[in-house]
């Protein structure tokens, strides 16, 4: 089910799996429990409001985990928009040189969890620094970048956030779906007093995004079956 999370589990797989992880001592066996214990978790987070009890039972199960237990009280935070506690779980977690090769693939999503939570508490240069190590190969890459780009704005780095923005019109990232970059180019432009370029860039973001919003708002206005 962590390869494929649309996949249901049977009924009963929690308790078992809390009472495993109460008494289970090998590490090869405790290693897969704490992999089943944060896809659990990860599945419970997904749920809209889901029960705090259940979320620290599960975060007492990962007790002494590293890695597994920094990034999911990271993720739980988030889940609360509890960004005291979630920045220095996943600093914990992305510092911690551990090899879980199984938790790679969470790298740059808790990067993004992270500078979201600096950006929300107003700390918009360690947010950029963070957002900065994002891998260039990550399908994370364009929401980094436009929150970057964001971060710049905020900040007060003008020309950063003109051109982080320009970098996501560009090569193959033209192609993605990144109105917000337009938006954060515009803004920028006018706050560096250089008004003609701002309407034009303005006027590109109406060019390359009227079609998409026409669908998109047409489609959210069809009825829904129940």
């Amino acid at each position: 089910t962590d390869r494929y999370p649309t996949l249901e589990l049977p009924a009963g797989w929690d308790s078992a799996l809390e009472a495993l992880s109460a008494a289970e001592k090998s590490s090869a066996a405790q290693l897969l429990l704490w992999r089943a214990t944060g896809a659990s978790l990860r599945r419970l987070l997904s749920r809209p409001s889901p029960a705090l009890p259940e979320i620290r039972r599960k975060l007492a199960s990962l007790a002494g985990s590293g890695r597994y237990e920094s990034l999911h009280q990271g993720l739980a935070a988030a889940a609360r928009s509890d960004h005291e506690t979630t920045i220095p779980s996943l600093e914990r977690f992305l510092q911690d040189s551990t090899s879980t090769p199984d938790l790679e693939r969470f790298e740059d999503p808790a990067r993004l969890l992270l500078a979201r939570a600096l950006y929300s508490l107003k700390k918009f240069d360690r947010a950029a620094h963070v957002l900065r190590e994002v891998r260039k190969s990550s399908n994370e890459l364009t929401d980094a970048l436009a929150e970057l780009s964001w971060s710049f704005l905020l900040d007060e780095r003008y020309p950063e956030a003109i051109g982080t923005s320009m970098n996501l019109s560009a090569g193959g990232l033209r192609h993605t779906f990144t109105p917000e970059a337009g938006m954060v180019a515009a803004m920028s432009l006018h706050e560096l007093c250089q008004y003609p370029e701002s309407l034009r860039a303005i006027q590109q973001l109406k060019k390359n995004y009227e079609p998409a919003y026409r669908w998109l708002s047409d489609w959210a206005s069809r009825p829904r079956s129940p």
